[in-house]
């Protein structure tokens, strides 16, 4: 490794460090980083650090202890998450990420295009119908070329799911169940919002394609090589600073048969490279050759299904075994102690001076006489109780 190597490695790992200050950094790191990727989820990250930076700031400058805990356990956490998102964009930022052989095939060498090559899809040539044979019967809708496919889940289709995560969001409120059911609801009620702003659909030789909502067209006759990665194809073309990414299968949707004769029609030029697990995914075998998830992707799993969880659940009985042991009155078991508006704790044990000493109040002579009133009634009321107590008289 160079020195030059070396030096890019540290500033990696120093960037990647640099969340873990209480996550204040982290939305200056995102920004940079979403500048470098030219990322727009990475700019809503940062915003989303930013929010929650704003937010834990302000729960720490309360003072109650509970909300001040509250946002000092906000900050760690989002601490934790900002530096595993880092160390996963750390080698993509500073590093170059060596290129899977699934993803991009290994270039063979240059195939000349021939000059008569044409697509072919199987509604270009029909077969006459056969009453007393059905396979003939499906040729009248089957792919032209120049029809219209969607190859991803539609609004419409998503309305199911979030009809059921209304109702999920609903009966865990109603029993007052704030976990896992809640988050899951919640993802369920957008599905129909990511479904708009990641649509894809082919029409002709032009594949459309949303991300976050801005539309985006590439050809298909000028894409150059397929690749695969779990079960999506990544379409590449020159000029294209990152490949299309198109998912075969995924939970609650499948390419239709038209739209898969659709894509192996125009992506059948023999000048276009595929990868083995690409074409396997095109023909249904989606169990060839599985790609084992990242490092990264592991370790945040990890965190987030078990680490955080845990980590958050001894926070909060650390905050309470604290906070009860801080209410808790010495020498009368049961009875607690409650804090007054600037969250300081009320004073208990004996009072200053030797015992059976009477107690007496003072009231300096800046202080009204409304006030005065006010403790004088209120030192009668606890001498009439038995308590030996006496105020003084304002002659200054």
């Amino acid at each position: 490794m160079s020195n030059k190597s070396r030096v890019r490695t540290w500033i990696g790992w120093i960037w990647a460090l640099l969340p873990l200050l209480l996550a204040l950094p982290a939305p200056f790191c995102f920004w940079w980083a979403a500048h470098r990727l030219r990322s727009r989820a990475l700019v809503l990250e940062a915003w989303a650090y930013l929010v929650v930076c704003g937010v834990w700031i302000t729960l720490a400058g309360q003072h109650s202890s509970a909300v001040s805990d509250a946002g000092a356990t906000l900050a760690v956490a989002a601490a934790v998450v900002a530096f595993v998102r880092a160390l996963m964009l750390r080698r993509r930022l500073f590093e170059p990420v060596p290129v899977h052989p699934d993803f991009v095939p290994v270039p063979a060498a240059p195939v000349q295009q021939p000059v008569a090559w044409t697509p072919s899809f199987p509604g270009q040539h029909p077969v006459p119908r056969d009453p007393n044979n059905p396979a003939t019967w499906v040729t009248s809708v089957a792919c032209t070329g120049s029809d219209r496919h969607r190859l991803s889940l539609s609004w419409k289709h998503a309305i199911g799911p979030a009809v059921g995560g209304a109702l999920a969001i609903a009966f865990d409120v109603r029993l007052h169940v704030y976990g896992r059911g809640l988050g899951l609801g919640i993802g369920l009620l957008l599905t129909p919002v990511f479904a708009l702003l990641f649509a894809r659909w082919v029409d002709g030789p032009v594949l459309y394609y949303r991300n976050w909502g801005r539309l985006h067209r590439l050809s298909l006759d000028k894409v150059t090589v397929v690749g695969a990665r779990s079960v999506s194809l990544l379409l590449s073309a020159p000029g294209s600073e990152e490949p299309v990414r198109l998912a075969v299968a995924a939970r609650g949707f499948s390419l239709s048969p038209a739209a898969r004769d659709h894509l192996r029609g125009w992506l059948g030029s023999p000048s276009v490279q595929w990868a083995p697990r690409a074409r396997a995914l095109l023909d249904g075998a989606f169990s060839a050759q599985p790609l084992r998830p990242r490092r990264a992707q592991r370790a945040l799993a990890i965190l987030l299904g078990l680490v955080l969880p845990l980590a958050a659940v001894g926070t909060g009985a650390w905050l309470i075994y604290h906070r009860n042991r801080e209410a808790a009155i010495p020498g009368a078991s049961g009875y607690r102690r409650f804090g007054g508006p600037h969250g300081k704790w009320l004073a208990v044990g004996r009072p200053w001076g030797h015992a059976c000493q009477p107690v007496r109040l003072t009231v300096e002579e800046h202080v009204p006489d409304w006030v005065y009133q006010q403790v004088s009634l209120v030192t009668n009321e606890a001498h009439a109780d038995g308590i030996n107590i006496t105020l003084e008289t304002r002659n200054f």
